[in-house]
């Protein structure tokens, strides 16, 4: 599944594959200047999610204590 998503990204330009002629072969993937960009934007988001999964959590627990009916 990491190779399928790697190959994903690859395809997409966000990494780039590197492949050693290596005995076993080797492969190193790297971002591109389009994957460090776009990593910025995860980087926020996941600061944002940290942030506020307390909050989120809390909306997770009223919505479930709802239908107890």
């Amino acid at each position: 599944m990491l190779a399928q998503s790697l190959r994903s990204l690859e395809k997409d330009g966000f990494v780039q594959r590197t492949v050693y002629p290596t005995v076993p072969p080797s492969v190193e993937y790297q971002l591109t200047g389009m994957g460090n960009d776009v990593a910025k934007y995860v980087d926020g988001l996941t600061h944002w999610v940290e942030e506020n999964l307390p909050r989120v959590l809390q909306f997770h627990a009223k919505h479930d204590g709802a239908g107890d009916v």
